[in-house]
């Protein structure tokens, strides 16, 4: 087991709101939203609820998370799913609670457009964010800078690129996103889960230049 190795050993589950947009459908939870708050409000804090004593019992079982990988959809290609506002009065709670239950060691992972969405998100605690989706609109340079010492980035490599399968530009595009943040708080990840026309032989040389330009000398 991961615990007798000494291993990193980490959870990845679904927030509440995710939980909920995918039981509803996310035209409905949406709606809901803004006609019913207290009726989402009441079935996030039950399902947070439960989701904090799933993890009390996980650690109680002796397999204590060293970190966190928490899954929450809340933007789209154009921005967030809702306006400042209502996340601030209906999810943030929920949110806060839930990140500082989590501790250090935990990644939001949101796709979309987070030019808005990634300021609450560090008010509400996050200590990393996953997947700084090119394709949506994101600038990945303007988020290292202004970000980059505040919270963990993972992600940014445009996986677009990778689907082309060409050394050039990949390696090209590992360089660039690697080196900009060297000084920053990041981790090498694709800005989307890798396409199924990435062959093996590509992935493998994916990896081959992160470990070559993500070196530090000592």
């Amino acid at each position: 087991m991961a615990t007798d190795d000494d291993k990193f050993k980490c959870l990845v589950f679904r927030e509440p709101y995710e939980c909920i947009r995918e039981i509803m459908g996310t035209d409905t939870i949406l709606l809901r939203m803004a006609e019913e708050p207290d009726f989402i409000r009441e079935m996030l804090g039950h399902n947070l609820n439960i989701t904090l004593e799933m993890i009390d019992l996980i650690n109680s079982l002796g397999m204590e998370m060293d970190g966190y990988w928490v899954w929450g959809d809340i933007a789209f290609n154009k921005g967030m799913f809702f306006s400042p506002q209502m996340y601030r009065e209906i999810l943030r709670p929920f949110h806060v609670e839930l990140f500082s239950h989590l501790g250090e060691y935990m990644i939001y992972h949101t796709d979309g457009n987070v030019k808005k969405a990634l300021p609450l998100l560090i008010e509400a605690g996050i200590k990393g964010l996953n997947p700084i989706e090119i394709k949506a609109g994101n600038n990945y340079f303007d988020i290292v800078d202004e970000y980059g010492d505040k919270i963990v980035l993972t992600g940014g490599v445009d996986a677009r690129i990778l689907c082309t399968n060409d050394k050039i530009k990949i390696g090209e595009e590992v360089r660039t996103k690697i080196e900009y943040a060297k000084n920053k708080k990041y981790i090498y990840h694709s800005d989307h889960s890798i396409p199924y026309n990435v062959n093996l032989d590509t992935y493998k040389f994916v990896i081959e230049k992160v470990k070559e330009y993500g070196q530090y000398e000592n």
